[in-house]
């Protein structure tokens, strides 16, 4: 019996070797976690715009980038890229002001605004900034907060990611 390795034995180790280290490869490849559910945060859009009254949904996520326009939300993390559209209406992204986002935290509108025509002129200006701006990324928080506010009879729904 003999207990020595044969002469060519040490090609099949090198083989075997760089085979594991490819197979290692392609493994660390896989991305470790999913893209962000943007049809989740659609969801919890259309939950506080479909209201009959005024209302509030926070949605908390993975994402590290989203870009938003008036009918669409994208959401980005290492995972990828997800988007989604909303059902009710258009949204305004609040984070293009500042008033905006003092009513979107809960502030009345007319401790912000002078007039209900100030706020839905401040309302139009963020939605077209937000349409100028469509596809850049912005970072993200990891929680969306949507809230309807009925002025005037005019339904807007804020955003801010």
């Amino acid at each position: 019996m003999e207990f020595e390795a044969p002469m060519d034995a040490w090609f099949v180790y090198i083989g075997l070797a760089i085979v594991s280290t490819s197979m290692l490869g392609v493994a660390v490849g896989f991305t470790p976690m999913p893209p962000p559910d943007a049809n989740a945060a659609a969801n919890a859009v259309d939950s506080a715009a479909g209201t009959s009254v005024s209302g509030v949904a926070v949605y908390d996520h993975d994402a590290e980038f989203v870009w938003m326009d008036r009918q669409q939300i994208a959401l980005q993390n290492d995972g990828g890229s997800s988007k989604a559209t909303v059902a009710y209406g258009e949204i305004t992204p609040a984070y293009e002001d500042e008033r905006l986002l003092e009513v979107l935290y809960g502030t009345p509108v007319e401790e912000e605004f002078d007039t209900e025509g100030e706020f839905l002129s401040t309302v139009e200006v963020a939605k077209q900034a937000s349409a100028a701006n469509r596809g850049d990324w912005r970072s993200t928080t990891g929680e969306l907060r949507a809230k309807k506010v009925i002025v005037n009879g005019n339904e807007v729904v804020l955003v801010d990611v």
